[in-house]
C-alpha cells in the first residue's frame, strides 16, 4: 500500500520528459562531473547528479547540455536553453538513489 501524498505542482512552466547527458559544474565543492536530464522547461530541469555531488538547495550551479540533448529539445519544439546554463537549485530527492544511481536535483535557470 503507498502512503506517500503527492505535493502540487508548483511549476510555472510545463516540463518536457527528455533522457539526455549534461556536465553538472558544482561551484562549491569545484565538482564538474556528467549528469542526466530527466525533463526540461523554459525555467528549470529535473538531472540526475552523482551520489557525491553535495548538493543543497539555494545553491549556484553550472550545467553544459550534450549535442544529444540540444537536438531533443529541438525535436519537441521547446525553446532551447543555451548549451550552458547558471541554475539555481531548488529541490533535492534522495528517495531513489538505487534505482537512478544519483540523487535528482530540481534547478531554476537563471538568464
Amino acid at each position: 500500500m503507498n502512503t506517500t501524498l503527492k505535493q502540487p505542482e508548483n511549476r510555472r512552466a510545463y516540463r518536457t520528459e527528455i533522457d539526455c547527458s549534461l556536465k553538472f559544474n558544482h561551484k562549491p565543492s569545484s565538482k564538474s562531473l556528467r549528469g542526466r536530464c530527466l525533463n526540461i522547461s523554459e525555467t528549470g530541469a529535473l538531472v540526475i547528479v552523482p551520489m557525491q555531488v553535495p548538493v543543497i538547495a539555494g545553491q549556484t550551479v553550472e550545467m553544459s547540455f550534450s549535442a544529444n540533448g540540444m537536438e531533443q529539445l529541438e525535436k519537441v519544439n521547446l525553446e532551447a536553453p543555451a548549451s550552458h546554463m547558471t541554475a539555481v537549485v531548488t529541490r533535492i530527492d534522495r528517495s531513489n538513489l538505487l534505482q537512478d544511481a544519483g540523487v535528482r536535483v530540481g534547478v531554476e535557470f537563471r538568464r
